[in-house]
């Protein structure tokens, strides 16, 4: 069966190479995972832009109070 299979797809891909298909579904994968990882970098500035915010009118709130 695996000599049938490397006939139909070539000599490289009988030997375990990989073909366009594979190379193509491994380029789609990593463009997804960047994607992943761009989209939490962009979420964990959102979070700590609004942790900065929140504890700026927390520490001004607390002194206007105090006074």
């Amino acid at each position: 069966m695996q000599e049938v299979a490397g006939e139909r797809g070539g000599y490289l891909h009988g030997r375990g190479a990989l073909d366009s298909d594979d190379l193509l579904y491994l380029k789609e994968q990593m463009e997804a995972e960047e994607d992943a990882e761009r989209l939490l970098r962009r979420t964990e500035k959102r979070a700590f832009a609004a942790f900065k915010i929140s504890f700026i009118e927390y520490h001004i709130f607390a002194f206007a109070a105090s006074t």
